[in-house]
């Protein structure tokens, strides 16, 4: 590896830097490893309820195709609509899904909370805005009169979450819908 636009100072030092392979994207290096870590705790069947909700391919012109919705929320209450929290998963916009935050959302919904998790698209397959399009496509179908019903949601009673990348999404969706009817009650970022 030539290092002769490096400053001469620095020259010595990165000679004995590592060699870094960039023929494979990071995240296709880091998917793998993710994979086959076990799989967090089920929450208790008793207490807290866990399915998928689909937001249909055709919704408000979806360009990207079904988007999937993980739903956690408190047994006994599935006819209920309450406080609800849109979560948004971290991983630096390339890994992760929305059950890695399984034990929070779990945490959430044994207190009352209804927590709907979007399983939003990665880079670098989906490049920007994708992901902040399916947040966004998110919101308008949980605050849509159709889908607030299947997924049990008052849309004047939700807060968004994300955490690390998914706080640059909790973020950037509550700056797209502040000039809507139906806004978030609270933006929470977990960085």
């Amino acid at each position: 590896m030539s290092f002769l636009l490096a400053r001469p100072e620095f020259r010595s030092f990165l000679t004995h830097w590592p060699s870094l392979d960039f023929s494979v994207p990071p995240a296709q290096k880091v998917r793998p490893m993710m994979a086959s870590m076990p799989p967090p705790p089920l929450p208790d069947a008793t207490k807290v309820r866990v399915h998928n909700e689909v937001v249909p391919g055709d919704f408000e012109g979806g360009g990207g195709g079904e988007l999937r919705l993980l739903v956690v929320g408190p047994v006994g209450k599935e006819r209920e609509t309450g406080d609800t929290l849109l979560v948004f998963h971290g991983g630096g916009f390339m890994i992760g899904v929305p059950e890695m935050d399984l034990p929070l959302l779990s945490y959430f919904a044994t207190h009352g909370y209804n927590c709907i998790s979007v399983d939003y698209r990665l880079a670098p397959e989906s490049p920007y805005p994708a992901a902040y399009d399916d947040a966004h496509r998110a919101w308008r179908y949980i605050t849509s009169p159709s889908g607030a019903a299947k997924v049990r949601v008052n849309p004047s009673r939700i807060a968004i979450y994300g955490s690390s990348a998914g706080a640059a999404l909790a973020t950037g969706l509550a700056r797209r819908v502040r000039g809507e009817v139906v806004r978030p009650r609270i933006v929470v970022c977990d960085s």
